[in-house]
């Protein structure tokens, strides 16, 4: 890693020395699908915050269709449902009916819904923010609020939302820190904030996994997280932070085929272990820091 000649100020600690973290193609769509030509990320030498030099696809992409079909081969509402729904009861799981019964929910960047449709039946008024506009009278229809962004939520929940869920959304914003504020000021005083992004400390980043950079790293991803100067943005925004974990969905073979090949098998799909030691794996992975997703939870303090 050599010290880059890249000019930001770091949105986390405000610092302007950057580090070249990498220097070649990434993830441009659905597996397989590469960039023409290099891109540089950069890792800020202070808090460890890393970016995209230039971000490429810009806030209006999310707006269109062809980010849905690039990115998950479909912008088909029933296929990108059928996609996510079977993570959802991890989700509910992970946040605990006491969290969501009889309260105000909203799904910050909730694409088609899967999540805000798990929660329905427990939650008082489920709230998706969302700037694809052909998902909206989907979301409408299946009795969800939709708003296109957070500040038209905003004029109607300010301080009225008991829980703000974010899954896989801040690394595509360009404001980091203005997500996060505006989702502070949707919650209600002793709030809830449920935030999940992709671990830059992923077990196949740190053991160097052959052509894992290129897949990890995308033209849809901006920034680039770890659990050190995710909770720092968070505290940064007024919130306090409860509870920061890192968690592993993938089993032994994929990590195994990853050094081997180059590529993924995704989960189940070459079991070569019994449950026991996959659990273990899990296990140690997450305890070490080392998941694939980190898992925020922080709290608005009451006034």
């Amino acid at each position: 890693m050599r010290e880059a000649a890249f000019v930001s100020s770091c949105p986390c600690c405000g610092g302007k020395a950057w580090d070249l973290l990498h220097d070649g193609r990434i993830r441009d769509g659905s597996f397989g699908k590469v960039t023409e030509t290099p891109v540089r990320i950069y890792q800020c030498k202070l808090c460890k915050l890393a970016r995209l030099e230039k971000f490429i696809l810009g806030a209006r992409a999310y707006e269109s269709t062809d980010y849905r079909e690039k990115y998950n081969d479909s912008s088909d509402d029933k296929i990108l449902l059928s996609m996510h729904d079977p993570e959802q009861g991890a989700r509910v799981a992970l946040i605990g009916f006491e969290r969501l019964r009889d309260k105000v929910i909203v799904d910050y960047g909730c694409g088609h819904g899967a999540f805000l449709d798990a929660v329905a039946g427990v939650a008082r008024v489920t709230i998706g923010i969302e700037p694809l506009k052909v998902m909206r009278p989907s979301l409408e229809k299946r009795g969800h609020i939709v708003y296109g962004g957070a500040r038209d939520a905003l004029t109607e929940y300010r301080g009225k939302v008991d829980v703000v869920a974010s899954f896989g959304v801040i690394e595509h914003v360009d404001d980091p820190m203005s997500y996060l504020k505006d989702a502070f000021d949707m919650l209600t005083d002793g709030g809830c904030l449920v935030l999940q992004t992709d671990n830059l400390d992923d077990i196949l980043m740190v053991s160097k996994a052959k052509g894992f950079p290129e897949f990890f790293f995308r033209t849809a991803h901006n920034w680039y997280f770890l659990p050190s100067n995710m909770e720092m943005m968070i505290r940064g925004c007024g919130f306090e932070v409860v509870k920061t974990m890192t968690t592993h969905g993938y089993d032994f073979s994929n990590f195994l085929l990853w050094h081997k090949e180059g590529r993924p098998t995704g989960v189940g799909k070459m079991p070569l272990f019994d449950s026991v030691f996959e659990k273990l794996w899990v296990a140690t992975v997450e305890k070490a820091g080392h998941g694939d997703l980190i898992t925020l939870f922080a709290k608005k303090p009451s006034q």
